[in-house]
């Protein structure tokens, strides 16, 4: 039985789970969208593809503080660029994650507090690239520390973790793109088991 199988077999309760998509191009995506097709069984999971619905960067706020709040788990997918997140995501995050709602001086400001976070990430350069040796310099855990304390200490919400699925670009061998698709199924089967 293929691995690939096995997830859409195990039953986990994905309820009250909002995938925050960032992808430009996902039909292009050979990562990202290995990663989300390991979602698209999965019918209690609500999708914001953030490109298809605001590719005019005019991100409706308030449904999309409302959506935050009625997720209990909070997943963002999206490709790696030039080291950081889309433009799109990074918008997302300044004009939705706001003062009052997600964080602010008292308790009742803090409205996310609780709940789950993960990212989703891909990369077209292998994992090794993402060392001091390697051609980034730093691991991806460094580029996105800011982020990640975002989504942990300053909003209170749990990180739950970030995950990582490489060399997209790389792919042009059956054996690559087989082995990208089976690193998708293992990152969405471990999100799955925090859930």
């Amino acid at each position: 039985m293929s691995l690939f199988i096995l997830i859409n077999i195990i039953k986990i309760d994905m309820k009250n789970t909002l995938i925050i998509l960032g992808h430009p191009n996902i039909k292009q995506s050979n990562a990202t969208k290995a990663i989300m097709d390991n979602f698209s069984s999965e019918k209690e999971i609500k999708i914001v593809d953030l490109y298809k619905q605001y590719s005019n960067f005019q991100i409706d706020i308030k449904k999309e503080q409302k959506n935050l709040l009625e997720a209990k788990n909070i997943i963002f997918v999206f490709p790696i660029y030039w080291w950081s997140c889309p433009p799109l995501v990074k918008k997302y995050i300044d004009d939705v994650i706001t003062w009052e709602f997600a964080y602010g001086t008292d308790d009742s400001h803090y409205k996310l507090t609780g709940k789950n976070s993960f990212f989703i990430t891909s990369t077209g350069s292998p994992k090794e690239s993402y060392t001091k040796k390697g051609d980034a310099g730093h691991s991806l855990d460094e580029y996105f520390l800011p982020i990640r304390r975002t989504f942990s200490e300053f909003t209170r919400m749990n990180f739950k973790g970030q995950y990582n699925n490489y060399n997209a670009k790389g792919v042009g061998p059956f054996a690559d793109l087989v082995k990208l698709k089976a690193n998708a199924v293992d990152i969405v089967y471990k999100v799955k088991k925090q859930l």
